[in-house]
């Protein structure tokens, strides 16, 4: 590994759970639930399932905290399979980070800002379109694509101008985020017109036995919701004293997160009656407006809009620390490792995730690509928690300033849920699982192209390494 930290050590504690908590808190929460009630007809199974995606969720990040204490450097799973794997599946998850991964949801959150913008000006709708062609291309984008762009490249150009200016936004926007949320749990209940009667099962109407088949799929929505535990493991190289405060943000983020969105749930069924939530889409708004009247629409729209635009942040800093780590080991451009040299961030990869997730979103595809490599990214976090059973073997005298709590029970309980997770959606969603493998089948060439080598001689390291154990 080249990845030994051109960047500086800035960050603190209170920055890096910043960064979790506001990658994990998204538009997912605010919209989920609603989905949920039509397949779970039943308020405490709903809920009941949120905690087991929250408990799913920690036990992945009380290994990725082992990881990232032992090998504190920029790039969180590309490190990690990089040391267990090696270069060729690194290179790969790193591909999909950059193609998809971090890319496509930066422009959809661009986007869904844009729409809960659009409430206070109308004509910044995404959804007003207008047909533009070059040549053969024909493209539907409105003002609101634009101003979506102008969003993107504004936290990057706060997140190129240093670590500084990084924290203070982050630390701010998570903080108002935080604050917004807390204000709609407590006003919910001290002066919310709700109904405990709402968690009774004898309230609901024509009751229906629970689907074990459609809790399941529910339980995938869950832990959309709850992607990005890992958040601070990808700015590992930059974390002060990170054998301490990279377990603390990864473990006791999830843990915040996981308890807000039990009572946010908890103030969706407070407010309404499971019947009056199935296939709500804003379930958020929806649940507002029942406690408190439309005369809330406005506080609730600059809620979800603080939400989105924390996530956004988040996910426009830590992306860039990806491509810079393959840089770094020449799996990519070697202009992408350089680090700027008055802000001390890897500042043009900062703009190349910026300009490519604009281009996406102007293309309108990063909800298809999005879809087709959402199995995708669920096997290589399943990968990289299984890199610790590797690393455990294969450098055990490593310093591991923390090691996995519930070790080896709690990877595997991680593992399984991602492998039981992956097989479903192939079974239901084969096309755009195909058009997943074929995502990752892309980058392989590129891989070859970066490290001069030819396909007979990456089938035999790794055929060689395979029949290693039987050899011997």
């Amino acid at each position: 590994m080249k990845n030994k930290g051109k960047l500086i050590r800035e960050i603190g504690f209170w920055t890096a759970i910043a960064v979790v908590i506001s990658n994990m808190i998204g538009t997912g929460i605010f919209t989920i639930t609603g989905f949920m009630a039509a397949d779970v007809p039943d308020p405490i199974w709903i809920i009941g399932l949120w905690v087991l995606g929250g408990f799913i969720a920690l036990m992945g990040a009380l290994t990725v905290a082992e990881l990232g204490a032992m090998l504190p450097f920029a790039g969180g799973d590309y490190i990690y399979i990089h040391n267990g794997y090696g270069p060729f599946w690194a290179y790969l998850t790193g591909w999909m980070s950059f193609f998809v991964g971090f890319s496509a949801p930066i422009a959809a959150s661009a986007i869904a800002f844009m729409e809960y913008i659009s409430f206070f000006t109308p004509s910044l709708s995404p959804l007003q379109f207008y047909n533009i062609d070059i040549g053969i291309i024909s493209l539907k984008v409105s003002w609101g694509h634009f101003f979506a762009v102008l969003v993107i490249f504004l936290f990057a150009g706060f997140h190129y101008a240093g670590l500084k200016a990084s924290k203070l936004v982050q630390n701010s926007i998570t903080s108002l985020k935080i604050l917004f949320i807390l204000i709609v749990i407590g006003a919910s209940f001290l002066w919310g017109n709700g109904n405990w009667q709402h968690f009774n099962k004898n309230f609901i109407d024509n009751p229906t036995s629970i689907s074990l088949t459609k809790a399941g799929v529910s339980l995938i929505f869950v832990m959309f919701a709850y992607s990005g535990w890992n958040a601070a493991s990808y700015i590992a190289g930059e974390i002060k004293n990170p054998g301490k405060n990279i377990p603390r943000s990864l473990i006791i983020g999830t843990l915040v997160v996981m308890l807000l969105y039990l009572l946010l749930n908890m103030v969706y069924f407070y407010a309404l009656p499971i019947n009056e939530m199935k296939g709500v889409l804003r379930i958020g708004s929806e649940s507002m407006n029942a406690l408190f009247g439309s005369s809330v629409s406005s506080f609730t729209t600059v809620i979800f809009a603080v939400s989105i635009l924390a996530c956004l942040s988040a996910m426009v800093f830590i992306g860039p620390r990806v491509y810079y780590a393959m840089a770094e080991d020449n799996l990519f451009f070697k202009k992408f490792k350089e680090v700027h040299p008055v802000f001390k961030t890897p500042s043009k990869a900062i703009l190349l995730q910026a300009g490519w997730s604009s281009v996406l979103l102007i293309s309108g595809t990063f909800d298809q690509l999005l879809t087709y490599a959402s199995f995708i990214l669920m096997g290589f976090s399943a990968m990289t928690v299984s890199t610790v059973y590797i690393l455990r073997k294969k450098l055990p005298n490593a310093e591991r300033p923390y090691k996995t709590f519930g070790y080896p029970i709690s990877p595997v309980i991680f593992i399984i849920m991602s492998i039981w997770m992956m097989t479903y959606t192939v079974i239901e969603r084969p096309f755009e699982s195909l058009f997943g493998i074929l995502t990752i089948l892309a980058g392989i060439p590129f891989y070859i192209i970066f490290t001069k080598r030819n396909i007979k001689h990456i089938m035999l390291f790794y055929l060689k390494k395979l029949l290693t154990p039987f050899v011997r």
